[in-house]
């Protein structure tokens, strides 16, 4: 008996530390997808825009065989406390991936109607909102994997920054449609452009959330 239970929990251990591989994988993918947009917004680069769309679906499908392999986990291991935890923080932090990745593709389908608009300045403060959202994400996933709730609450806190961006994007694009009239419904677009860093932004403090109740078991909102 005592000899099934041991091999029973190193299959467990051996599936927990596999899906912690694969939220890692997932966060890196959806990372790129960031850096990629924020270098086609700077080099008006529709390749590298289409790259991100493109790449979109397979994000869609780690997710979902992560997903899988959580409920498969729950259905054939019967996790219990610390580890039956660790599986419903992953299953809570998927669709903010996801969704972080999505909002990536969006500002990628925009990317090729904003040629040869002058709005340089919108453009700037979107690329340095997704820096701020890539440097966050890749902070958050770390102190998911290492359950600090700490570094959690610390990242949450800094959502104000993108806000703030966010904020001065919409500023600039309502200048740029003042100045620009003849473009005015391609450079409209760009207001939910701005949204969508903000509501990166807020992923972004889900997965932190989700931290939160890894390491502590405590359900809070950050924002």
């Amino acid at each position: 008996m005592e000899q099934f239970v041991k091999k029973g929990r190193t299959i467990l251990n051996a599936e927990l530390v596999g899906m912690n591989h694969e939220v890692i994988k997932i966060s890196q993918r959806v990372s790129l997808a960031i850096l990629k947009v924020k270098s086609a917004l700077i080099n008006q680069d529709i390749d590298v825009a289409l790259e991100v769309v493109n790449e979109d679906e397979e994000i869609n499908n780690l997710c979902i065989e992560l997903e899988k392999h959580a409920y498969r986990v729950i259905a054939l291991q019967q996790p219990i406390s610390a580890d039956l935890r660790q599986i419903i923080a992953i299953i809570r932090l998927i669709p903010d991936l996801e969704r972080i990745g999505d909002h990536a593709k969006s500002i990628a389908k925009v990317i090729p109607e904003t040629n040869g608009l002058d709005v340089e300045e919108s453009l700037e403060q979107m690329a340095e909102g997704l820096g701020l959202l890539k440097e966050r994400l890749d902070r958050a996933t770390e102190a998911f994997v290492d359950r600090d709730d700490s570094s959690a609450r610390e990242i949450a806190a800094g959502d104000k920054d993108i806000d703030a961006v966010s904020r001065q994007i919409l500023r600039e694009v309502i200048r740029e449609m003042k100045q620009d009239v003849d473009h005015i419904k391609k450079v409209s677009k760009l207001l939910l452009l701005a949204k969508s860093v903000e509501r990166m932004g807020d992923y972004i403090v889900n997965i932190c959330e989700s931290t939160v109740f890894l390491s502590t078991g405590d359900i809070v909102e950050l924002l």
